[in-house]
C-alpha cells in the first residue's frame, strides 16, 4: 500500500523503505527477520541515499509495550539512527486507502459491517487515522526539511472506535453486529505544530473521516469486502 502510494515521489537521492512487515498482527519472527536484512543490505549497498522508513504511532501506545509489532519497530527505529547517515521516520496513524492489509482496523471493522460479523468494540479505544493522499502530500512538503527526525504524521484527532464505526455504518447505511466492552487504550501524544499546520485548512474530525471513508469505501466498493 505504502510502496506503491510513494512511488508519486520517488527520486534517484531518496530510498524508500516500504517492504516491511504491514500486518501489525504479525508473530512470525521470520517475516521481521526479514525485514531487518533487507533493510541492514540496503543502508550499506547505498550509504548516500537519504532513508525514508515508515514506523506505527502504535509506539505512543502504553497498552503495546509487549506487542511483537511494536517493539520490533522500536527496534528498527533506533537501528536507523545509528547506521544510517541520513534519513527521517515517520510514525504513522491508521492509514485509509483502497486494498491494502485486511487485516487493518478500518478494512476489519468495514468487512465485519458489511458482512454481519460479530466483533468486541472498546468503548475506551481510540485510533489515529490519515487519508493515504495525505500521507503523500505531505513526505512531499516536509521530506526535505527534516534530516535525521523521527516525525508523526496522522490527522490531529483521536477517534473512539465507536466514532469509526458509526461513520462506516452510515456510509453503508448497514447496523454493525457488536457488543460492547469497556475497555481500551489511546495514544500519549504531546501537541504537534506541525501537524496543525499542515491540517490547518481540512475540515473537522467527523467530516473528514466521513470524507476519507466515502473516498476509498463509498459507491461501488462494497462489492470487493
Amino acid at each position: 500500500m505504502i510502496a506503491k502510494a510513494m512511488r508519486k515521489i520517488d527520486r534517484d537521492d531518496l530510498l524508500i523503505f516500504a517492504s516491511g512487515v504491514s500486518n501489525s498482527l504479525e508473530n512470525n519472527i521470520k517475516s521481521y527477520i526479514r525485514e531487518y536484512k533487507l533493510l541492514q543490505e540496503t543502508i550499506i549497498k547505498y550509504p548516500s541515499k537519504k532513508i525514508i522508513y515508515f514506523s506505527t504511532c502504535s509506539i505512543y501506545d502504553s497498552s503495546k509495550k509487549n506487542d511483537t509489532y511494536v517493539n520490533f519497530k522500536v527496534k528498527i527505529e533506533r537501528f536507523i539512527k545509528i547506521n544510517a547517515q541520513n534519513y527521517i521516520i515517520f510514525r504513522i496513524g491508521n492509514i485509509i486507502s483502497e486494498g491494502g492489509n485486511p487485516n487493518t482496523l478500518i478494512n476489519f471493522l468495514t468487512r465485519s459491517i458489511v458482512n454481519n460479523i460479530k466483533f468486541t468494540l472498546f468503548t475506551g479505544t481510540k485510533r489515529l487515522i490519515i487519508d493515504i493522499d495525505d500521507v503523500i502530500r505531505f513526505v512531499q512538503m516536509y521530506e526535505s526539511k527534516f534530516n535525521n527526525k523521527i516525525v508523526d504524521l496522522y490527522y490531529p484527532y483521536q477517534y473512539s472506535i465507536l466514532e469509526i464505526v458509526k461513520k462506516i455504518e452510515d456510509l453503508y447505511n448497514i447496523k454493525g453486529k457488536y457488543d460492547y466492552k469497556e475497555i481500551g487504550s489511546k495514544y500519549e501524544l504531546e501537541e504537534n505544530g506541525i501537524l496543525e499546520d499542515f491540517f490547518f485548512t481540512y475540515p473537522p474530525p467527523m467530516i473528514y473521516l466521513g470524507k476519507v471513508l466515502n473516498k476509498w469505501f463509498g459507491n461501488e466498493e462494497i462489492k470487493r469486502l
